[in-house]
């Protein structure tokens, strides 16, 4: 058996204030005008929409108006949604391999008619690329300088021997340095050694080098390198030019 409900009229009110908003989830608004929804609450809880375009533009007597916002506030920033797809290739000049792969985007052809450079897509590295398809350092730029290593036959980790600064670090990651049969590049997912180094020998284009070098104040200079040339050699030969 049911007990006896007292309800007031505020709590018929917003009773009628709730129905209403449940219908109006799937009401068309094409009719109300404005910004806000005027609507009249019977005493029995029965209510009704007012305005242009409905069949009474105001209340009687013995009713409550309430109006309401169409749109509330805006509500507060969301959290970061995924990263989007990879975006189509660019329309600029690219080097393709014999498997129609792209290698790199095309930078530069001059001063060097034999040669060219691009930007590895791979790498993230400018490489030169001759005519013949093979690598090498960037072009026009003294990339010859010295590979050290800690070992007496350039084996192991290695690093580079001229000097990089921590403000020219970033631009040493995306050149590339020749050292005999090798192309070294910055290895920026090792951390860069803080301490002096004993080096027993050093790779160049003429080879390798056994000779011991004391432990110099290369102080910020130690910064690991990576041999690249494994990776670049993959790309399958002939290669070729296209968009």
């Amino acid at each position: 058996m049911f007990k006896n409900i007292s309800i007031n009229q505020t709590q018929v009110i917003v009773l009628a204030i709730v129905t209403a908003v449940l219908s109006l989830s799937a009401w068309s608004f094409s009719h109300a005008a404005g910004t806000e929804i005027s609507m009249c609450v019977k005493q029995s809880g029965v209510s009704y929409i007012i305005g242009t375009g409905f069949a009474k533009q105001a209340c009687s007597s013995n009713e409550q108006l309430v109006t309401f916002n169409i749109e509330g506030p805006q509500g507060p920033q969301g959290i970061q949604g995924p990263i989007g797809p990879q975006g189509p290739e660019g329309s600029g000049a690219k080097l393709y391999d014999a498997n129609d792969q792209v290698i790199g985007y095309i930078t530069s052809t001059a001063p060097f008619p034999d040669s060219f450079e691009i930007l590895e897509k791979n790498l993230g590295v400018i490489v030169a690329v001759s005519v013949n398809g093979s690598f090498g350092p960037h072009l026009g730029v003294s990339t010859q300088s010295p590979i050290y290593f800690e070992s007496s036959d350039c084996s192991g980790q290695a690093y580079h021997g001229q000097g990089l600064s921590e403000a020219t670090a970033f631009y040493a990651s995306t050149n590339v340095y020749q050292s005999a049969e090798s192309l070294y590049t910055l290895d920026k997912t090792i951390p860069k050694d803080p301490t002096d180094v004993a080096f027993y020998s050093h790779a160049s284009p003429g080879g390798c080098t056994s000779s011991p070098v004391s432990p110099i104040a290369f102080g910020n200079r130690n910064f690991p390198m990576k041999d690249v040339r494994p990776i670049l050699d993959l790309h399958v030969r002939p290669f070729h030019i296209g968009s």
